[in-house]
């Protein structure tokens, strides 16, 4: 592959073509009603916690980024990804998912 054909698989923005990449240019009304709830949750001192979840490639982490960008620019935050590759919805045990939020965290 000359260096031509490797310019050839990159859009104007300079990302790899047809890849999927998170953005940060949602805006609040087309996030409704999740921005307001997110907004409230993180205003609710009880709450320690928010797990995001949903199927693969729907748009949460472009959610989040959008949402911190806007909202809580002036904060520092750190976002966790705790993928699960399986064909078949199986429930979370807290206790597992605990710890895979334990060891990513060491690891960053």
């Amino acid at each position: 592959m000359n260096d031509k054909d490797v310019e050839n698989e990159f859009d104007e923005s300079h990302r790899i073509k047809g890849a999927l990449y998170p953005y940060d240019n949602k805006t609040r009304g087309k996030c409704e009603p999740q921005w307001t709830k997110l907004k409230a949750a993180l205003s609710d001192n009880h709450i320690k916690n928010i797990a995001i979840t949903s199927s693969y490639d729907t748009g949460k982490t472009s959610f989040l980024k959008s949402f911190f960008k806007k909202e809580c620019a002036d904060s520092e935050y750190k976002f966790i990804t705790i993928p699960t590759f399986s064909e078949k919805q199986e429930k979370i045990n807290e206790e597992n998912l605990e710890k895979n939020v334990t060891q990513i965290a060491i690891i960053n």
